[in-house]
Parts: structure tokens; sequence; C-alpha cells
């Protein structure tokens, strides 16, 4: 609290005159200690002081030390030089993506896999072998220590919702063993068949006119189709998890591999 007390107090004090340009050593502080009110404060305090590009590049780096999605959005660099030469502010920005599962746009993949920096293109990679289920993980030249995750995804990549559905048409539960959920394939199957065996017996004893046989034929039919959606949607569920585990180890051994510091 006196930290943050003492450089409120800085900022309030500061010269209102002209400056001519950002204190680094001063913002380096405000980082490090994730002073993050000050830190906005003082930004906002340079607004016509200093040149734009400068400016802007100081908003970018704060944008994503504290996650501010909107805001890094808003100041997107892709003109602003000192960014695309801040190699650290490159690689930082790629693990963001891949640590908060933040899907680059077509503009955002240009922009980092044209990057001067091999590991930022690598981290591109990571992006790149989600969107083809038929890509080779030598072509991707991904490390060695992600390979298992890899492949964990990339084989998961190559199933199909509209096949899981189908199977759980032909045969209720198969299409949830079919996309990895063996437990809910086998309640599926229970489920529907139990609820099949009431209806049909109900309309061998009261015949098709019988409210409850209407009733019970209602109940089987939500069930089954249930079951038809269901199968579909647990292998884009699936899918994604896999791709979000293979993102969130990337960009674990990319971090320990550099260590990187934004300031």
């Amino acid at each position: 609290m006196m930290c943050r007390a003492i450089n409120l107090l800085v900022l309030l004090l500061l010269p209102l005159a002209m400056w001519s340009q950002i204190d680094p050593s001063y913002i380096r502080h405000l980082s490090q200690h994730r002073l993050k009110t000050e830190h906005q404060v003082y930004l906002n305090r340079q607004e016509g002081l200093v040149a734009p590009d400068t400016l802007r590049y100081y908003q970018l780096k704060y944008a994503l030390q504290y996650r501010e999605h909107d805001l890094f959005a808003n100041q997107f660099p892709y003109s602003n030089q000192l960014f695309l030469q801040d190699s650290t502010a490159m690689m930082l920005t790629a693990l963001w993506y891949l640590e908060d599962d933040q899907r680059p746009t077509f503009d955002q993949m240009r922009w980092l896999q044209t990057s001067p920096f091999p590991t930022v293109k690598k981290l591109a990679l990571a992006f790149e072998a989600t969107e083809k289920t038929d890509v080779n993980i030598d072509l991707v030249q991904l490390p060695g220590a992600l390979h298992e995750t890899w492949l964990n995804y990339s084989g998961y990549a190559r199933k199909k919702p509209w096949k899981a559905a189908a199977l759980s048409a032909i045969l209720p539960g198969s299409g949830k063993w079919y996309a990895g959920r063996p437990r809910s394939a086998v309640s599926n199957t229970i489920g529907v068949g139990l609820f099949a065996m009431q209806a049909i017996e109900s309309y061998r004893k009261l015949g098709h006119k019988h409210p409850l046989t209407i009733g019970n034929f209602l109940v089987l039919g939500i069930f089954y189709g249930g079951n038809i959606v269901g199968s579909a949607k647990a292998v884009t569920v699936r899918r994604t998890e896999l791709r979000n585990i293979f993102y969130k180890d990337a960009a674990l051994y990319y971090r320990r591999l550099h260590r990187p510091v934004l300031y």
C-alpha cells in the first residue's frame, strides 16, 4: 500500500510542462511492481507529449502485460515498428494467444508468420498446425517435447462429428464411444434401450393411441435425438480440449526455454 501511495504521489507531483520523452526506467518500475493504475495514468498523461508511435508502443506493452484484449486489438501493432522489432514483446504476444486460446485472425496470423524472429514463427506454427488435420509433425517442425501432445490432438482431429452422429443413429451410444467417451456411451445405450423397451411394452398392452404410449414414445424420441446430437458435440468438445492442451504445452515449453521478460 505504501509503495502504491508513493507512486500515485509522484504522478500528481509531476510537472505539467511538455515532456520530450517517456521515462523507460519509471515504466519498468511500474511494470515490475505490477502497479497497473499508476502505469495507465502515466501513459495517459503522455498523450500529445511524445511521438504517437512511441506512446502506442508502450500502450501495446501495457495491454500485453495486463491481458487487456480490447486495448491490444484496438492498438494492434501492424505498423508499429518499435513493437515489431521487439523480439520479447512479439514472443509474449504469441504466448498470450496460446495461453488464453485467443484465435488469431488471418492478418494476425500473417503478422506472426512473417516475424523476423524464429521463435515467434515456431509459435505461429502451433496455430497453423491445428488448422489442418493432415499436417505432418516433421513438416510442422515442432520440438520433440511437444510430439506426444501434438499426436494426441492430430490423431483425434481426424474424427468427424457427423460420423459420431451417424453411429449413434444406427446404434445409440456408439457415437459417444467413437468420440472417446466410453462411460457416456454405456449410459446412452442402456438409457435408450430402457426407454425403447418401455415404449414397446406400453404399445403392446395399451395400444398406440393411449396417452401413456404416446408419452413414452415422445420421451424415447427426445432421448434418442439427444443421443445423436450429444455424440456429435462430444467430438467437437474433445477436439477443443486436446487443442487447448497442445496450446498450453507449447506456451509452457517456449516460456521455460526463453524466459521472456517484457521490461
